[in-house]
């Protein structure tokens, strides 16, 4: 598995510039959100300054990268849920 994983490292992303040329279409989401259903606005949710700056570098990423985009709905709010990956990141 190892040797036909080497044989094809041009075929893997190890982060978020090498996907320059990824198609949005492909995974592009949306929201289904029902016009008569009232949103729910979460409170905002307080983190340890720590787990605030880790966010923070990631959602960074993200924008710049295109992945994300930012968004005002004052309707609602959906807090984010970090979580400590095995390689010890948020």
């Amino acid at each position: 598995m190892i040797a036909l994983i080497g044989e094809y490292i041009y075929v893997f992303a190890w982060n978020y510039e090498e996907m320059p040329s990824l198609n949005p279409q492909i995974v592009l989401h949306r929201l289904n959100i029902k016009p008569d259903v009232k949103p729910v606005k979460q409170q905002q949710r307080r983190f340890r300054p720590d787990i605030m700056e880790a966010i923070e570098v990631e959602v960074y990423k993200l924008i710049e990268c295109g992945f994300i985009r930012e968004e005002q709905h004052p309707n609602w709010v959906a807090n984010i849920v970090p979580f400590l990956k095995k390689n010890r990141k948020i």
